[in-house]
């Protein structure tokens, strides 16, 4: 499973402050797949119907702010 997060913040200092409350951690992890080849043999294919997670209105935040 792979995800990913987005922050926003309204300074630089809240984005590094939340990006050092992040902690990643690694589970149960299957062998790299390197190749094509590899990624058909052990059916891994890319699922256009992933989940997303999301906390809040980034758009939201996108749209009002004055650049």
């Amino acid at each position: 499973m792979s995800s990913s997060l987005l922050l926003t913040t309204d300074t630089q200092r809240h984005a590094d402050d939340a990006v050092k409350a992040v902690k990643v951690t690694y589970k149960d992890q299957k062998p790299l797949l390197l190749t094509i080849d590899e990624a058909v043999a052990a059916k891994s294919f890319f699922d256009p119907q992933a989940k997303t997670l999301k906390k809040g209105d980034p758009e939201s935040m996108f749209n009002h702010q004055s650049y």
